[in-house]
Formats: C-alpha cells, structure tokens, sequence
C-alpha cells in the first residue's frame, strides 16, 4: 500500500532547531572536526533550505546515510518539520543493501543537501517549525536480526528532557560526539543540545579517540561524552588524562566489566551508567557519577545502571523488565503501556538497576539451559578481562555450545586456563568450549553483532578445536 504524507498530529512539539536558533543564534552549535564552529543562526539557515528542497520530493519517506557532521541536524530538523518519515543508515552499509531497504520501504535516498546559509535565520524562509514528522532508527541486531523502530518528535523530546534534567545541562555545556547518529545513542545527543543550547563536538571520523581528545583546546574540550564499554577500553588502555571540562562520561550499550569500570575510575573519568534501548529512544536510567570507592580494583560490587529517569518507570515480572515511558517507539507497548524488555535484571534496596542480561539469549546445551549473563560475570570477574561476549552456536551433538570472546590488554589465555579459573565457579557444561580473542567493530559501528559473533566462532570451531 502506498504510504502517503502525515497530517499535523494534534500538539506536535516546536522545532528545537528553530528556539535555539532565535535564543542563541551567536553561539556555537557545532564544534566541527577541523575547528571549524557553526551558529545555531547558521544551522537553522541550512535547515531552512533543506526544507525547501524537501518540500518538492514526493515521498513520505526518505533515506539518509550519516556522516556525523552538522549536516546530520539538519537532515533531522528538516524532514521532520515537512512531515516525513526519515531512515537513518550507516556509513559502513553495503550499497547493495541500502538500495533494497529503500526499495522495501518505499524511501526516497537523499544524497546532498543545499549548503548556502540565508542571511538571517531569524526571518527568513518557512515559518512553519512545528515537527510532525518521525525517524526510523534500526535497532544494533546485537540479539538477533536488526529492525525498524519508529519515533515521533514528542518520543525524542521527552527522552531529551529527562536526560537534560539529570544532567543539568546548560548551553554552557560541549557534548563530544563519538557514536554514530545512525544509533539512538548518537542520534539523541543532536535532540539535547538543541534543547538547551549545548554545542556538540564532532571527533574526526575514523579517528582515535585517545587522540582527539588530547588534541581539543580547552575551549572546545567536551563537559559530556557518551561511549561504549570499547571506547572506553581505549581510553584507559592508552592512558588519556580525562579533560579538566568534562563532568560526565555516559557509558551504555553493552556490559560494562569490573576492571574497566574501576580501572577507569582509578584514571579520573567521571563514569556514569546508564540503561536504555533503541525502542525507548536512549536512556531510561542514568547512574550519579561513580566514585572509586564506590567501585575499587577487584571489588565484587554489582554494577548498577542508575536510577530511572523523570519520563520512565521500570518494573520486574519474574526477573524480566518492563519499561513505561514516554519516549517509546511506535507500537511497542501493550494495552496497559508497558514495553516489554528482553532483558531481565533486579532494582537495588536504593532503587538503583542492576541489568543481568538478555533472557532472550539462552543457549539450550544438552537440555541444560544456560545463561550467557552468568557464563560473561564469571569470566568478568578473572584478571585482566575487560570486555566479554558469550554467544551459543550449534553443536551436533548439544544442539548449541557457548563461545566466549574475550577483551584484554594480553593474548587470550588457552582453554585450558579458563577451565582451571572458571571450574569453583561454572558447572562444566556452563565454561565455553572456545575462547576467542574479540573481534574489532567498524568504526561506523557503536557495537558488534551477535549474528557477526557467532559467525566468526562458527568459522574457528570448524577448525580450531577448543583452544582460543
């Protein structure tokens, strides 16, 4: 069925883009990767004109590749203010398989957007700035196969809102871009700032991030960054000094170890936790910054990921986690509001969540049903373990046994190691049958795949036996 353009939904929210753009329209919006800055008035000039140009296409959904540059703001700001649905892509996808996705969705690829700036953003173009369009952010396949989650403006604002009121941020604040913005975690930072007015830094593409930030003068040094457990690993592998200007350091999308956290801490980062989910439009909890004493080397604490936020309520129906929350993706919540999560997990006696793990990662080995969140904390918790994924691949005999892929500063230790290290602690159809050094994701990519994962261990047990 042909999908045919948005109506004005009752109450769409106001531009973000356009506020900013007549409250600060001096002040940085971007800190590009070769210093160069662009005001908010600029912004809002490219956006007009962006919406121009999409104005006259026909289709109700458009593709976009992200470059994580201003132009991805633009790009946002303007297909949502002339009612679009835009689908965001990464920069790593094959060119086969964005043109069948586009094919599939009916989206119209845009490739270039207009680049001369009107004299005054203020006056000029459209005055039209109500947002009623939606984006279409694939989820990271991290579990299984990837899929479309669909947000309207009201869901992102009120993930941006919350998030912007734990942190306190002000236009005063420089927020470091270093995830794609073809993932929630990317993609939020640009709905925040232009909330309050913060400039977002954008890190050189391809780039280390050890370097960048060493690089940065103090005066476009970021006060906030978000990163995955990887990037963090390097940051303390390389052992960056954290900036003077930074307060907060989110980390989410995967399990943080114990090394790395405290390891981290050891260092001065200002580590905050968090838990959200591309269906909830990024976060739904969000630590205070961690102190080393809360988290010292070789502490057996659990890591918890915060406290709600003021848009979310999680509850807990036997061990699983459900999700309220106004930032929900379209559909995704039952009759009764509640999103129902993959993940299960427990809330502490200070009302802080401690995620255990995906329930819908159970490897069934030989009848048994095995937990990967259990098999990856105990081999957390052995030395020099910074990073762990267990995933189940087929077996002819079990059905599925698990692989585990190890991150660590030395050379992944035989199995046998592992056997003699894991054996008081995991029964012994529970320690993987293969320990493999962890592979390295693109760096158009927040997070590897399970689906990539078990490739790669399917590929060594046909011929690596079981040693790593």
């Amino acid at each position: 069925m042909t999908e045919t353009l948005s109506s004005k939904p009752l109450g769409a929210p106001v531009c973000p883009w356009h506020e900013a753009a007549h409250q600060w329209p001096e002040r940085a919006a971007f800190i590009l990767a070769n210093g160069e800055k662009v005001t908010w008035a600029a912004l809002h000039s490219n956006i007009l004109n962006a919406q121009r140009e999409i104005a006259a296409m026909d289709s109700p959904v458009l593709a976009y590749v992200v470059s994580n540059t201003e132009q991805d703001a633009v790009m946002l700001a303007a297909s949502l203010r002339e009612g679009r649905d835009l689908m965001l892509f990464g920069r790593r996808l094959p060119e086969a398989e964005l043109h069948q996705q586009c094919e599939d969705h009916q989206a119209a690829l845009v490739t270039e957007l207009p680049q001369t700036k009107l004299p005054d953003a203020r006056s000029s173009g459209p005055s039209e700035s109500i947002l009623t369009g939606a984006t279409r952010i694939r989820t990271s396949g991290s579990t299984g196969d990837a899929r479309w989650v669909r947000h309207n403006a009201a869901a992102h604002l009120a993930s941006a809102r919350a998030i912007v009121r734990r942190l306190e941020l002000s236009h005063e604040d420089r927020w470091g871009w270093c995830l794609p913005s073809n993932h929630v975690g990317g993609l939020s930072i640009l709905w925040r700032n232009a909330l309050v007015g913060a400039a977002t830094v954008a890190m050189h593409q391809g780039g280390m991030l050890s370097d960048w930030l060493r690089g940065l003068p103090d005066a476009e040094s970021p006060s906030v960054l978000s990163l995955v457990p990887t990037q963090l690993k390097d940051l303390v592998a390389s052992d960056t000094e954290p900036p003077t200007s930074l307060h907060s350091v989110i980390v989410g999308g995967a399990a943080l170890s114990g090394n790395l956290l405290s390891g981290a801490l050891e260092r001065g980062w200002p580590i905050r936790t968090t838990y959200g989910m591309t269906e909830t439009a990024s976060m739904v909890t969000l630590s205070d910054a961690w102190l080393r004493e809360d988290h010292p080397a070789g502490g057996e604490k659990p890591i918890h990921s915060g406290k709600p936020l003021v848009h979310a309520t999680l509850s807990i129906k036997r061990g699983r986690i459900y999700i309220k929350t106004e930032a929900a993706g379209d559909d995704l919540a039952g009759p009764d509001g509640w999103i129902t999560s993959s993940d299960h997990g427990k809330e502490d006696e200070m009302g802080r969540w401690v995620i255990g793990g995906r329930l819908d990662r159970v490897i069934i080995s030989g009848g048994e049903n095995l937990d990967p969140a259990r098999i990856e904390s105990a081999i957390h918790a052995l030395s020099n373990v910074d990073e762990v994924r267990v995933v189940g691949i087929p077996d002819a005999r079990y059905g599925q046994r698990p692989v585990a892929f190890i991150e660590s500063a030395e050379s992944v230790p035989h199995r046998t190691w592992f056997v003699d290290a894991l054996q008081s602690e995991l029964a012994s159809f529970e320690i993987p049958d293969l320990f493999l050094p962890m592979p390295h994701a693109d760096s158009g990519d927040a997070k590897l795949s399970s689906a990539h994962l078990i490739a790669v261990a399917v590929a060594h047990s046909s011929g690596a036996g079981n040693q790593a």
